[in-house]
């Protein structure tokens, strides 16, 4: 990937020669809820086609950088249930607030969703590297009862989750209010109708803390740690057993009574 002069980014896909057929599911950032960056099963890259790698396509798209953002690792949603057939998507989130909905296999755009608030910036509003401000958090693809059906839940600047239907780009739903505006969460992540993520560098003024969203009840409860910071693109991690972790910078640690100032479990 790299920026161009037109500040869109080229987006370019690199896959195996040998196994362009093949496709999987990637639907949250480190690939599943415990964060393990393992893509079980996927056939994509062996030792044997390794060398047979091509690019297959690059696309250039319409998104502004903001201090040395702009666009986040694309979602992959396979076999989606589209009018013309079944089509393997890529749902990815631009930094101003900006997801792009691609062919996997193409490249060609198939919609382009930029969200609308009425939410102003405050007057002297600073942004910079560590406080980029925007959509700072990579979404998360949820699969539904249908096949081939999913739902993809993204935060805006002003802090509202969006609930978008990958097929055209749309909202599903009004917008809803989840979390302060101006901070940095980090990536979505969502187990049994919860969605979880974090937010660090007290961007915005907000208190580092972990926040959760109810998709049924459309409720948000927030847990804010003792420790400091919160550290990691890819925010809360997620037990089989519904427990979340995640990780603290310098604070305070005092075993007794169960302050932890480089970890936290809910």
């Amino acid at each position: 990937m790299r920026t161009t002069k037109s500040k869109s980014l080229l987006l370019a896909i690199l896959l195996s020669a040998c196994a362009v057929g093949w496709s999987v599911s990637y639907l949250t950032e480190g690939v599943d809820n415990g964060r393990t960056g393992f893509l079980r099963g996927d056939k994509s890259f062996t030792l044997e086609n390794v060398k047979g790698m091509k690019l297959l396509w690059k696309v250039k798209l319409d998104s502004t950088p903001r201090e040395m953002h702009n666009l986040f690792a694309p979602l992959l949603l396979e076999s989606v249930s589209t009018p013309s057939g079944r089509r393997e998507i890529a749902v990815v989130a631009g930094v101003t607030d900006d997801l792009f909905g691609l062919d996997a296999k193409t490249g060609e755009l198939l919609w382009h969703n930029k969200y609308e608030s009425d939410w102003i910036v405050p007057a002297g509003n600073r942004s910079a590297t560590l406080c980029p401000g925007g959509q700072t958090a990579v979404p998360v693809a949820v699969p539904q009862e249908g096949a081939g059906d999913y739902v993809v839940y993204a935060i805006g600047w002003d802090g509202r989750m969006h609930t978008i239907n990958p097929v055209d780009g749309k909202d599903m739903e009004p917008p809803a209010k989840f979390m302060p505006p101006n901070g940095k969460p980090y990536a979505l992540n969502y187990l049994n109708g919860i969605i979880y993520t974090s937010t660090a560098q007290g961007c915005g003024g907000l208190t580092n803390a972990t926040f959760a969203y109810n998709t049924k009840t459309k409720i948000a409860s927030q847990f804010v740690p003792s420790g400091g910071g919160l550290w990691g693109r890819r925010g809360v991690s997620l037990s089989p057993d519904g427990e979340s972790y995640m990780g603290t910078g310098d604070g305070l640690w005092t075993l007794k009574v169960g302050t932890w100032a480089t970890a936290s479990l809910v």
